[in-house]
């Protein structure tokens, strides 16, 4: 009995798969890279290590992280929301202490490359980053990586 629900149940459902391409491919790939090139490409979320906001290394280079400038220029990125985290320590004044100072390091060292190491190659933006929307500048949002989408400047 069950195994004629399961062909029953498929062949109610066989509206859902796609019987032909409504167009060609190369149409498709033509509108899809139209639409690409239209709109701003985020990565909304790229965990940093202030190690990587140096001269010597740093975000301008091709490294082994998740996104770079060589990076986000291959893959036509717009916007890196590099994530702001402190890992939670103890509950005490000192754990407090030690997760601010780890936040104001890494909100230092992403002010640091966008105005020292890099300001040529990234901007910095405060707010809607409109200020760079007609640039071909890449944008650096920073924000508390908390689940809240906050941009500090």
């Amino acid at each position: 009995m069950n195994t004629l629900r399961i062909p029953a149940v498929a062949a109610s459902f066989g509206f859902l798969l796609p019987t032909a391409p409504a167009q060609n491919d190369a149409a498709l790939i033509a509108k899809a890279r139209g639409i690409h090139d239209r709109v701003i490409k985020l990565d909304t979320h790229n965990d940093i290590d202030v190690s990587n906001f140096t001269p010597e290394c740093n975000y301008k280079m091709r490294l082994t992280t998740q996104l770079n400038l060589p990076k986000m220029g291959e893959g036509d990125v717009d916007v890196s929301f590099m994530v702001v985290y402190a890992g939670q320590g103890p509950l005490t004044q000192e754990g407090y202490d030690d997760a601010y100072m780890q936040t104001i390091a890494k909100f230092d060292a992403v002010h640091r490359f966008t105005e020292k190491i890099a300001p040529d190659n990234m901007g910095l933006a405060c707010g809607g980053g409109r200020e760079f929307s007609e640039s071909a500048k890449p944008l650096e949002y920073s924000g508390k990586g908390d689940g809240l989408a906050q941009i500090v400047c």
